[in-house]
């Protein structure tokens, strides 16, 4: 009787393998790379430019196991400086051989710093997923910089 609570205890807290496996999305095994790592810098871009800066941003998986990304977009608290395709072709399931570009544009449209944060989202077996975030930021500038 004791080991079937204890089953029963796993399986509703989402720690038996009801739905996806935690080992099935990579679990601990693995973490998602970002190349660049930390924070993704834009430099100095002219406000009055036509053409916008980009920048591919590579997910990739560290470890042995596959990573499942449900999303990837930029927070909502970010600058409309910054901007990225919504057609990207997802969810999709990330082996260890494979790499992810993610392409994100800066245009500015005023001097000054502009922030933005990229974020994924990953199953991790959970029912809120897992969350990388990675800080962007970028300067408007007036004429030659």
């Amino acid at each position: 009787m004791r080991l079937f609570l204890i089953a029963l205890i796993f399986a509703l807290t989402g720690c038996g393998s009801i739905g996806l496996d935690v080992m099935d999305t990579g679990g601990m095994s693995s973490i998602l790379g970002v190349d660049p790592a930390g924070q993704i810098d834009f430099g100095q871009r002219n406000a009055s430019a036509t053409k916008a800066a980009r920048k591919d941003i590579v997910l990739w998986v560290d470890g042995g196991q596959p990573l499942a990304i449900v999303d990837v977009y930029l927070d909502e608290t970010s600058d409309s400086s910054f901007w990225m395709s919504s057609d990207l072709p997802l969810p999709i399931r990330l082996s260890p051989d494979m790499e992810f570009p993610v392409e994100v544009r800066f245009n500015p449209g005023d001097t000054g710093t502009h922030r933005g944060e990229l974020v994924v989202l990953l199953d991790d077996g959970t029912t809120e997923g897992a969350y990388v975030r990675r800080p962007l930021v970028g300067e408007g500038c007036a004429g030659d910089c």
